[in-house]
């Protein structure tokens, strides 16, 4: 199977879940069939990240029903990365999915300056009842999908999960 490296990446951490009457709401599913909202599974990120270019990005390609439901929150959490880089977080956006039994799961980012990719933390992978069989290279969200899901693999070996599955 070939797998191919999706042009943004992303990632988050969810922060609360609300149930859903009769009436559908719009949540983020994907992103575009162009640029698809693929996180790397980072499980030695503590919380979810993504750049302001990355977002940018991110958020020209959603629908106007999805862009229109993000949410924002004040935040300053300081990150170091395992280049000695040391990146502030000038907030907190929440992202809406849609879980399986018709709820909306928020999962919220810390969004740092400049292009980092969307990391997506142990701990958001965790909340959502994740499971991960590096044997098959699939990984299950139980509150999010009855399947499997497969994972993409980048070029430095690296998992990728579609988010918008």
């Amino acid at each position: 199977m070939t797998r191919k490296t999706p042009e943004l990446l992303m990632q988050s951490a969810v922060t609360s879940a609300i149930g859903l009457g009769l009436d559908e709401e719009p949540v983020l599913l994907s992103a575009t069939e162009q640029s698809s909202s693929f996180a790397i599974l980072d499980t030695g990120a503590s919380r979810g990240i993504i750049g302001e270019k990355t977002l940018q990005v991110l958020t020209a390609t959603l629908p106007e029903d999805i862009g229109s439901k993000l949410e924002t929150s004040p935040s300053k959490i300081k990150f170091r990365f395992a280049n000695n880089e040391s990146l502030t977080s000038t907030h907190r956006i929440h992202f809406p999915l849609k879980a399986t039994d018709r709820r909306i799961v928020w999962i919220a980012v810390e969004v740092v300056p400049g292009g980092t990719p969307f990391l997506f933390s142990k701990r958001a992978f965790k909340m959502l009842g994740g499971t991960l069989d590096t044997t098959q290279d699939v990984c299950h969200m139980h509150p999010l999908h009855t399947e499997l899901i497969p994972l993409n693999i980048s070029h430095t070996g690296l998992y990728l999960i579609n988010i918008g599955d």
